[in-house]
């Protein structure tokens, strides 16, 4: 058909290949009547928490809560400063900005448009006077950020990597 849109993703088709699955937990959860945490969420808490090889873990309604509880759990409020990429999401920027925290935009590499390390340490430079407390890798299109290079440059600089 001429004209049809080409899909990057197809929720539709991954839901149709489970939805006995799907379809039976979403039942289990309206008949449990307990629509907001519950043990139907306590379960996954411990589940996702022992495959990934954490202590615990909790659930939250979105990315952007995600990053929120991850930003006040590493002490991040008013007056610090986050250092994230500038192509981010308005979840990353609402998040921060939920905390009470400023952004400060870092430029991407070429090539993946993640978090470029050499960046960052130039923003922690020309930055110094200020208090920044963490850095927020966005990780997009299927490329990973370099993690291990942005850890030591955390290290280094005593900030938190989210």
């Amino acid at each position: 058909m001429a004209g049809a849109p080409i899909l990057q993703t197809d929720p539709r088709a991954s839901y149709v290949e489970r939805k006995g699955d799907i379809d039976a937990a979403i039942a289990g959860v309206l008949g449990g009547g307990r629509y907001i945490q519950g043990p139907v969420v306590e379960e996954f808490e411990r589940a996702f928490s022992k495959w990934v090889g954490a202590g615990h873990g909790i659930g939250v309604a979105n990315g952007t809560d995600a990053i929120e509880l991850a930003l006040r759990a590493c002490g991040v409020g008013e007056g610090d400063h986050v250092i994230t990429v500038a192509n981010t999401a308005s979840a990353t920027a609402t998040a921060i900005a939920r905390t009470g925290a400023r952004m400060i935009l870092a430029e991407v590499e070429e090539g993946t448009h993640n978090l470029d390390p050499e960046t960052v340490r130039g923003v922690l430079r020309e930055f110094a006077h200020l208090r920044v407390k963490a850095i927020v890798v966005v990780a997009l299109y299927g490329h990973p950020a370099r993690v291990v290079e942005l850890r030591g440059i955390a290290e280094e600089h005593g900030l938190r990597l989210i």
